[in-house]
């Protein structure tokens, strides 16, 4: 039986390289609809009772405020928002690989198809924000 599930692994490898290398339009499409639920979907986490009210205050640049649910923002584009932000605030340049692999090892990305394609998406509906010198380096939007 487990050559049989070694054959398995292996096709559904090669149907992955296959695809990433060659996606097809409805795979693209896929890949975007799950992105725009990602954004959408809250995440699940008992929050405590907040202690004292929150400030009505806007140290992000007048950006609208990042829902925080228990130290962690609502939904995916949020916690990947808020993260790059803190990113770009301690340095005033970072590539896109160096956002990208921050994102994994926080934990924030990591279960798409193709993490760098999603995070491409993210920052260009983001453009207000963030904004490319062209040679992947990413920084904060001054207004």
């Amino acid at each position: 039986m487990s050559d049989f599930t070694t054959v398995l692994k292996a096709e559904i490898t090669d149907l992955e390289t296959d695809i990433r290398a060659n996606p097809d339009p409805r795979v693209r499409k896929l890949a975007k609809l799950r992105e725009t639920l990602a954004e959408y979907e809250p995440v699940h986490v008992a929050a405590p009772a907040p202690t004292s009210p929150p400030s009505t205050h806007r140290q992000n640049g007048g950006l609208p405020p990042l829902t925080m649910i228990a130290g962690s923002a609502a939904t995916k584009a949020a916690r990947m928002r808020l993260a790059i932000t803190k990113m770009l605030q301690q340095r005033p340049k970072v590539h896109r690989k160096e956002l990208l692999d921050h994102l994994l090892e926080s934990k924030i990305m990591g279960n798409e198809t193709d993490p760098m394609q999603a995070l491409a998406i993210f920052l260009s509906s983001h453009k207000e924000q963030f904004e490319s010198d062209g040679a992947g380096n990413f920084s904060i939007r001054k207004p």
